[in-house]
C-alpha cells in the first residue's frame, strides 16, 4: 500500500508543470562569474557574443538545470539576455541574445532536453522577474573551470 501511494505521488509530480524560481544572489553570483571566465577563456578571433568583456547579471531565475538572466554590458551599450545549463557541478553559458529570447531560440543544439513549454515558462518567469527590482551585479572575476 505505501509503495503504491508512493508511486502515484511520483506520477502526479512529474506531470505537474515545472515554475522557475528568481535566482539568489549567491546564484546570480556564480552565474557572473561562468560568465566572466567564458570570456578570459574565450578567443576574441572569433565572434563574442556578448560584444564586451565585462558582463553585469540582472534578474534571472532557475528552472532544474536550466537558467535564464538578463544581462547588460557595464558601460551600459549592449545587453540582452543569456541562457546557462548546469553541467559538470557548474553553471555553463549556453545562448547569447542582444534581445529576449522566444522559446524556440531556447531549445536545440546545446539545449535540447528542455522542452519549449517548459522554455516559454522560463521566459515568463524571467519577465516577472524583471518587474520585482533586481540590481545588477556588477562584473566578476574569472576562475578555472572544467
Amino acid at each position: 500500500m505505501k509503495a503504491t501511494l508512493t508511486a502515484a505521488i511520483i506520477v502526479m509530480m512529474s506531470t505537474w508543470p515545472a515554475v522557475a524560481r528568481l535566482a539568489t544572489v549567491r546564484e546570480r553570483t556564480e552565474l557572473s562569474i561562468m560568465i566572466a571566465s567564458y570570456l578570459h577563456n574565450r578567443d576574441y578571433g572569433k565572434s563574442n557574443p556578448f560584444k564586451t568583456d565585462a558582463v553585469e547579471i540582472g534578474a534571472a531565475v532557475i528552472e532544474s538545470h536550466f537558467a535564464l538572466a538578463d544581462w547588460k554590458s557595464a558601460d551600459g551599450k549592449e545587453h540582452g539576455q543569456v541562457v546557462f545549463f548546469y553541467l559538470c557541478d557548474s553553471w555553463n553559458v549556453g545562448k547569447v541574445t542582444e534581445s529576449a529570447f522566444r522559446a524556440q531560440d531556447l531549445t536545440g543544439r546545446y539545449l535540447g532536453d528542455l522542452p519549449q513549454e517548459d522554455a516559454a515558462k522560463l521566459i515568463a518567469e524571467l519577465k516577472w522577474a524583471e518587474g520585482q527590482g533586481v540590481s545588477y551585479l556588477k562584473p566578476a572575476q574569472p576562475t578555472t573551470t572544467c
